[in-house]
Protein backbone atom coordinates (compact mmCIF):
# COMPACT_ATOMS: atom_id res chain seq x y z
CA UNK A 1 0.00 0.00 0.00
CA UNK A 2 3.11 2.39 0.68
CA UNK A 3 4.29 2.14 -2.45
CA UNK A 4 0.84 2.98 -4.28
CA UNK A 5 0.73 5.55 -2.14
CA UNK A 6 4.09 6.90 -3.12
CA UNK A 7 3.70 6.60 -6.73
CA UNK A 8 0.42 8.47 -6.47
CA UNK A 9 2.50 11.25 -4.79
CA UNK A 10 4.87 11.04 -7.67
CA UNK A 11 2.33 11.51 -10.43
CA UNK A 12 0.92 14.28 -8.55
CA UNK A 13 4.40 16.32 -8.19
CA UNK A 14 4.81 15.95 -11.72
CA UNK A 15 1.51 17.70 -12.77
CA UNK A 16 2.79 20.15 -10.21
CA UNK A 17 6.45 20.69 -11.96
CA UNK A 18 4.48 20.68 -15.48
CA UNK A 19 2.34 23.28 -14.03
CA UNK A 20 4.66 25.66 -12.30
CA UNK A 21 7.18 25.67 -15.54
CA UNK A 22 4.09 25.51 -17.60
CA UNK A 23 3.42 29.26 -16.10
CA UNK A 24 6.49 30.82 -17.03
CA UNK A 25 6.81 29.58 -20.25
CA UNK A 26 3.18 31.02 -21.01
CA UNK A 27 4.13 34.12 -19.43
CA UNK A 28 6.78 34.69 -22.58
CA UNK A 29 5.49 32.66 -25.15
CA UNK A 30 1.46 34.41 -25.22
CA UNK A 31 2.11 38.25 -24.02
CA UNK A 32 -1.25 39.34 -25.65
CA UNK A 33 -3.05 36.59 -23.54
CA UNK A 34 -5.34 38.34 -21.33
CA UNK A 35 -5.22 37.33 -17.73
CA UNK A 36 -7.88 37.38 -14.91
CA UNK A 37 -5.16 37.84 -12.60
CA UNK A 38 -1.69 39.09 -11.89
CA UNK A 39 1.48 37.95 -9.96
CA UNK A 40 2.88 40.88 -9.23
CA UNK A 41 2.04 44.75 -10.74
CA UNK A 42 5.20 45.15 -13.28
CA UNK A 43 7.50 42.31 -14.99
CA UNK A 44 7.78 38.82 -14.01
CA UNK A 45 9.90 39.01 -10.78
CA UNK A 46 7.73 37.90 -8.84
CA UNK A 47 6.20 35.19 -10.90
CA UNK A 48 10.02 33.71 -11.09
CA UNK A 49 10.47 33.87 -7.42
CA UNK A 50 6.62 32.04 -6.73
CA UNK A 51 7.13 29.52 -9.62
CA UNK A 52 10.81 28.87 -8.85
CA UNK A 53 10.16 28.33 -5.25
CA UNK A 54 7.59 25.93 -6.42
CA UNK A 55 8.97 24.31 -8.68
CA UNK A 56 12.08 23.60 -6.74
CA UNK A 57 10.17 22.48 -3.26
CA UNK A 58 7.86 19.95 -5.95
CA UNK A 59 11.44 18.77 -7.53
CA UNK A 60 12.87 18.28 -4.01
CA UNK A 61 9.78 16.28 -2.79
CA UNK A 62 9.36 14.25 -6.03
CA UNK A 63 13.28 12.95 -5.46
CA UNK A 64 13.17 12.54 -1.55
CA UNK A 65 9.47 10.34 -2.95
CA UNK A 66 11.83 7.80 -4.35
CA UNK A 67 13.68 6.86 -1.02
CA UNK A 68 11.48 4.06 0.86
CA UNK A 69 10.76 5.28 4.54
CA UNK A 70 12.50 3.83 7.25
CA UNK A 71 9.72 3.63 10.16
CA UNK A 72 8.29 0.97 7.63
CA UNK A 73 9.29 -2.42 7.31
CA UNK A 74 10.15 -3.19 3.42
CA UNK A 75 10.26 -6.37 1.92
CA UNK A 76 13.19 -5.62 -0.70
CA UNK A 77 14.10 -2.11 -2.09
CA UNK A 78 14.29 -3.72 -5.62
CA UNK A 79 11.00 -4.20 -5.56
CA UNK A 80 10.21 -0.81 -4.06
CA UNK A 81 12.44 1.04 -6.76
CA UNK A 82 11.46 -0.86 -9.71
CA UNK A 83 7.51 -0.66 -9.07
CA UNK A 84 8.06 3.46 -8.74
CA UNK A 85 10.75 3.97 -11.41
CA UNK A 86 8.04 1.30 -13.52
CA UNK A 87 5.30 2.80 -12.73
CA UNK A 88 6.14 6.69 -13.44
CA UNK A 89 7.31 5.77 -16.62
CA UNK A 90 4.41 3.48 -17.66
CA UNK A 91 2.04 6.51 -16.21
CA UNK A 92 4.10 9.23 -18.26
CA UNK A 93 4.24 6.72 -21.45
CA UNK A 94 0.90 5.78 -21.61
CA UNK A 95 -0.59 8.54 -22.51
CA UNK A 96 2.09 9.27 -25.58
CA UNK A 97 1.30 5.75 -26.85
CA UNK A 98 -2.66 6.30 -26.85
CA UNK A 99 -1.63 9.55 -28.54
CA UNK A 100 0.23 7.89 -31.15
CA UNK A 101 -2.63 5.09 -31.79
CA UNK A 102 -5.51 7.45 -31.71
CA UNK A 103 -8.04 6.95 -34.50
CA UNK A 104 -9.95 9.57 -36.18
CA UNK A 105 -13.27 7.65 -35.20
CA UNK A 106 -12.92 8.29 -31.72
CA UNK A 107 -13.85 12.05 -32.87
CA UNK A 108 -17.52 12.86 -32.18
CA UNK A 109 -18.45 15.34 -35.22
CA UNK A 110 -21.54 16.46 -33.14
CA UNK A 111 -19.44 17.21 -30.47
CA UNK A 112 -20.04 21.20 -29.32
CA UNK A 113 -16.78 22.10 -28.60
CA UNK A 114 -15.29 25.22 -27.68
CA UNK A 115 -11.53 26.10 -28.80
CA UNK A 116 -9.34 27.05 -26.65
CA UNK A 117 -8.70 31.32 -26.79
CA UNK A 118 -5.33 30.57 -28.29
CA UNK A 119 -6.63 28.79 -31.35
CA UNK A 120 -9.03 31.61 -32.28
CA UNK A 121 -7.85 35.03 -30.88
CA UNK A 122 -4.59 36.02 -32.71
CA UNK A 123 -3.44 38.25 -30.30
CA UNK A 124 -3.21 35.19 -27.54
CA UNK A 125 -0.49 33.86 -29.78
Amino acid sequence: YQILSQLTVLLYLIAYLLMFAAVIYLRYSMKGAKRPFRIGARGNSLLWIVAGVGFLGSLLAFVLSFLPPDQIAMGSKTVWYSVLFGGVALFVILPFVILAFRKPSWVNPKSDFVPFHWQTDPQSQ
